[in-house]
């Protein structure tokens, strides 16, 4: 009974220690280290009274929380790792220096004998399981690092969704930083339930921070009712008492994957490896509670006196204070309204003016001073009065715009679409998006630039538009636009008299983008805007100008190939310089990687200079190429001193395939006579076989609308089996629609046929392969056998056609069920895109029986662009067809770019799957004469020989035993085996090698 009574009262005493939920806030360190949390069960955790190595503590280390792994074990006492402290941490003026206690974070705090994963958790649980708390909170910390043994990253304090401490969170991570002594902070989430691995690519880093040098941290979390919307910043070293908006302390912001629509606790970890101390903790839900300054007994120097701004320019002015005593320096902080522009630092007591520079011109300003202490006997001062505003002269203007919305200025990227008519408005670095925002969405433009984000800009109804900064000077203005409908059109606009001025209006294609360029030749001030003139949406991609000075001049525009580029050496036979304006020849040096070009041979045609070249390649990397021009080469027609600046192209000719020194490579052969580029395809064959050889016919991938030949690689697993390869090029729908490429994959095997016995290949062994569009093609390439009905304009194979396998990396089966999903399938087949006759005649998955070639594919289970249902409803009719065929799922596996061992993998398996196939077909044995006047067939154990005249034939083992004796020109061999055959004719004697299977 006495023992019940003790268990009771001991329960009631830990009862009546928990707060009532939900505390209010804020809470200070005093009740993070409540003495109920720190001497509990009989045992004190503050250092020098936890001594005894054996004893065991349940207590948490703050108060008012939940223990989920951080229960003290046996060995982890002893005075060597005491786990609080008195705080002796201090920063600058920060209310809590000196104040409170630290937690300890040692690096040998667990004992050998437990798993360097284990970690001690501490929860303070702000509320009870049935209520939370919404909105943005702040948890401000001193910490102080001595070490760390990790490059990995990992957490240190957080907030929690949940009161006990298992659930979301938003934390401050740390890791080394590659240089000794130094360490970084970052910001981010972890959706893990139980804690886990830090989520790649959400956290980000601050710049290299020392050991032994104790540093102010907020974190600053704002909940979010829907996943992904959550927003957590780190602050490193704000200053006391200063405004939010006035600090330049940020380090980093990023936005949630964890899905925290409320906070419930804050978690500590002190994890193995870790050393150092934490001390000083505040949570508000406003940001003063957390910085506040020191009201300890260090004085403040006094408040400097401002005077006005004198020395205003169009960048910066100069500003004038009275100098305080004992003051080490000051800070003069510029200020845009309320927000922080920029802070100017001096040095030296007497010190009282300051030149500041980097303003905008034409905009208003303030600015107000604190003096510095030297924190030991005088702590700084507070901010001054604000000085009287001021505006910098001229007009607050750039020189150009150059921007495509993908350098991370340009806020936070829109996950989802707004819906039509709630399009936000924002200033973002001098742009008003007027119903506009940035979006997510990658598309390549006519002239081979990529964007990856773009400006979603509202209907022409509700005046949208994106109003660009004014520019001191315009000669011209480049716009890459496109509208949800085909034939919508944008306005370009300039701002006169107090209102919008149409400069013209361009009419849109929808994919890929529209790209104008637009002269303006302003030599003044000029205020611009895009509008949208219709009620589709418009997507801006990209805003390029140049100055009037740049347009009155001559200057070169862009060339082929780009700076940086690569080029196929087997297509790039001219090299294009494309001006400003109209020029003419004069006179001066062309160099090629240092040969002359004569400047005779180049074509002039308006603005357009085409530089004949011969570009080679080299196997195993890129070749390094260098174009100059001298300066003055060209000049502006009709303006002889309008002369061309000097112009260095670097670019590259993409290295050639690898193949072995027995091979020989035909490259560029033309299969298809149908006048185009394209129908190109490249051999690769050895020449040092004894019989016929299997043969890979390879498309590549791109949509039906991109990629070449030239990309493709990775031939060495069929190289090393002695195979053909035959990479081929074929039409896409950019110069032609369905059903061209799968004609031009046929044709292209028709002349593989045809000139089988030119290159030594086996017909019986053809192998079709292709990713993506091109595993599409190869399995139409296969599965048409002898269906002839795309066998159009090219030279027909007239024996009959027998593929072996089919090599199907990702691609499209099914038209019917893939088209309505994939706009780049609608626009390849074109009209025809809802005829379901003609998308059935293009669907592999509607052309298998029980003849189909043998199947081998690979597909990503996440693949976003050819669904991975796709080849499931492949491997189904080929599984009921009884056909031959194996499936291999890349778990997670997205389109291709699959990892090095999945690539392996797929690289064995195939080489398997055709060895299993080839061992399956009949074998055909020519005799090892040359005048083919004696021919052996093999199908399954039968034998057929036919010659010119009389056979006397015999069939030897392979120990020189004669096993049959015949003159008939078919027979059966009972047995499986290796067999020698002699036949004896009027001509001679022949001699062949049999192999009965």
């Amino acid at each position: 009974m006495k023992k019940i009574i003790i268990i009771l009262t001991l329960c009631l005493a830990f009862l009546a220690a928990k707060a009532t939920y939900p505390q209010t806030l804020p809470i200070d360190q005093t009740s993070f280290f409540a003495p109920t949390a720190i001497n509990a069960d009989g045992v004190n955790l503050e250092k020098g009274v936890y001594a005894d190595a054996t004893q065991t503590a349940t207590a948490p280390l703050m108060a008012n929380q939940w223990n989920r792994s951080g229960k003290l074990t046996s060995g982890e006492g002893g005075g060597v790792s005491p786990l609080i402290e008195n705080s002796t941490l201090s920063y600058s003026t920060y209310v809590d220096n000196n104040a409170g206690k630290s937690i300890i974070l040692d690096a040998n705090i667990q004992p050998s004998t437990v798993a360097s994963s284990t970690f001690r958790s501490t929860i303070y649980s702000l509320t009870s399981s049935s209520s939370d708390y919404f909105g943005t909170f702040y948890l401000s910390a001193l910490v102080n690092f001595s070490g760390v043994t990790t490059t990995t990253g990992v957490d240190f304090l957080t907030f929690d969704g949940n009161y006990a401490g298992n659930t979301q969170r938003g934390r401050v991570f740390m890791k080394a930083s590659g240089t000794t002594g130094k360490y970084l902070l970052g910001v981010g989430f972890d959706g893990v339930v139980t804690g886990g691995t830090v989520t790649a690519g959400v956290n980000t880093w601050s710049g290299d921070l020392a050991f032994g040098t104790t540093y102010l941290i907020v974190l600053k979390f704002t909940t979010a009712a829907t996943a992904g919307n959550e927003i957590a910043s780190l602050f490193i070293n704000p200053t006391p008492g200063e405004t939010e908006a006035a600090t330049t302390s940020l380090n980093n912001t990023v936005s949630g994957i964890a899905g925290m629509k409320s906070i419930k606790g804050i978690t500590i970890r002190q994890r193995p490896g870790i050393g150092g101390k934490l001390a000083g903790f505040r949570l508000s839900d406003n940001w003063a509670d957390v910085v506040k300054a020191s009201t300890s007994t260090v004085p403040q120097l006094s408040i400097p006196v401002i005077g006005n701004a004198t020395g205003i320019n169009d960048t910066g002015f100069t500003a004038n204070w009275t100098p305080v005593t004992n003051a080490t320096g000051y800070d003069i902080k510029v200020f845009q309204g309320t927000a922080l522009f920029t802070t100017k630092n001096v040095t030296g007591q007497a010190t009282a003016t300051a030149v500041v520079t980097g303003l905008t011109a034409g905009s208003t300003y303030t600015y107000k001073v604190t003096a510095k202490g030297n924190g030991t006997t005088y702590g700084d001062s507070d901010l001054s009065a604000s000085s009287a505003a001021f505006s910098t002269t001229g007009v607050s203007s750039v020189d150009f715009i150059r921007t495509n919305f993908g350098d991370g200025t340009w806020g936070t990227i829109a996950s989802t679409t707004y819906a039509t008519g709630a399009y936000p408005s924002s200033t973002l670095n001098g742009f008003n998006l007027v119903k506009a925002y940035l979006y997510a969405g990658s598309l390549t433009c006519p002239t081979g630039e990529s964007h990856t984000n773009r400006i979603m800009v509202g209907r022409g109804l509700e005046n949208a538009s994106i109003e660009f900064p004014t520019l001191k000077t315009v000669g011209e203005v480049e716009i890459h636009a496109v509208t949800g409908t085909e034939g919508m059109s944008f306005r370009l606009e300039e701002w006169v008299n107090n209102a919008w001025s149409v400069l013209g209006t361009y009419m849109t294609i929808k994919n890929p983008d529209s790209v104008y360029v637009v002269p303006v030749l302003r030599n003044t001030y000029t205020k611009l805007r895009i509008a949208n003139n219709t009620s589709s949406g418009l997507v801006v991609y990209k805003i390029a100008t140049k100055t009037y000075q740049e347009s009155v001049n001559l200057n070169l525009r862009s060339t082929s190939p780009s700076e940086g580029g690569v080029v196929f050496s087997n297509l790039k036979k001219t090299i294009t310089l494309n001006f400003n304006k109209d020029i003419q020849k004069l006179s001066g040096t062309i160099l090629l990687n240092g040969v002359s070009i004569q400047l005779s041979t180049c074509t002039v045609t308006n603005n357009v200079v085409t530089i004949p070249v011969t570009l080679t390649t080299q196997t195993g990397s890129n070749k390094n190429y260098t174009l100059t021009v001298s300066a003055g080469t060209f000049a502006e027609l009709g303006n002889a001193s309008n002369l061309t600046q000097a112009v260095t192209i670097n670019f590259q000719a993409l290295k050639s395939v690898l193949y072995p020194t027995n091979y020989t490579g035909l490259i560029d052969i033309v299969y298809k006579n149908v006048n185009s580029v394209n129908c190109r395809m490249d051999v690769y064959y050895p020449t040092n076989a004894t019989t016929p050889v299997p043969v890979v016919i390879n498309m590549h991938g791109g949509g039906w609308v991109s990629g070449a030949k030239e990309e493709q690689g990775g031939f060495d697993m069929y190289f090393n089996k002695g195979y053909a390869i035959v990479n081929v090029e074929y039409r896409m729908r950019n110069e032609i629609l369905a059903p061209a490429a799968v004609e031009d994959v046929r044709g292209a095997m028709h002349y593989v046929l045809t000139h089988a016995q030119e290159w030594n290949i086996d017909k019986n062994k053809i192998v079709f392969q292709g990713g993506s569009a091109g595993g599409h093609l190869a399995l139409m390439g296969g599965y048409l056998q002898n269906d002839r009905i795309y066998d159009n304009e090219c030279v027909q194979y007239t024996g009959t056609i027998k593929v072996m396998a089919v090599i199907d990396k990702y691609g499209a089966a099914d038209l019917i069920t893939f088209t309505p999903v994939y706009s780049g399938m609608q626009s390849w087949l074109g009209s025809r895109s809802t005829d379901e006759t003609f998308m059935k005649s293009l669907s592999p998955f509607h052309l298998v029986n029980a003849q189909t070639p043998p199947t081998y594919i690979i597909h990503g289970d996440a693949d976003p662009t050819i669904n991975y249902s796709q080849s499931v409803e492949l491997n189904n009719a080929l599984q009921a067809a009884g056909v031959k065929h194996k499936f291999t799922t890349v778990p997670g596996g997205g389109h291709g770019g699959f990892s090095d061992a999945y690539n392996t993998q797929f690289e064995t398996e195939v080489i398997q799957f055709l060895t299993e196939v080839i061992a399956l077909q009949p074998t055909a044995v020519k005799s090892i004469n040359t005048d083919n006047k004696v021919n052996i067939g093999i199908s399954g154990n039968v034998v057929k020989i036919s010659s010119d005249g009389i056979m006397d034939i015999r069939i030897y083992d392979s120990i020189g035993n004669v096993v049959l004796s015949t003159q008939n020109n078919s027979f059966v061999i009972s047995h499986k085996g290796l067999y020698i055959a002699k036949v004896k004719t009027v001509n001679g004697e022949y001699v062949s090698k049999l192999i009965i299977r």
